[in-house]
């Protein structure tokens, strides 16, 4: 995404990559193909939840294989 928040729309697939792993950070277990194919926006989406920071949800806050992503 660039500064002003708008996704770039001529990505190409591994500059996709390197933007969504920036997004994931250091949570390695949620990298699968499927969450490769989603937007930026989407991602961030899902990461920005407040669930992450509620710890009665934090064993439900698992890839699945991405399933949910």
């Amino acid at each position: 995404m660039n500064q002003s928040g708008v996704e770039y729309k001529n990505m190409n697939k591994d500059e996709k990559i390197i933007e969504i792993n920036k997004l994931i950070g250091n949570r390695d277990f949620l990298k699968c193909e499927l969450l490769y194919k989603k937007t930026l926006s989407e991602v961030k989406a899902i990461l920005e939840m407040p669930e992450w920071e509620d710890q009665k949800f934090q064993s439900l806050l698992t890839s699945n294989r991405c399933y949910y992503l």
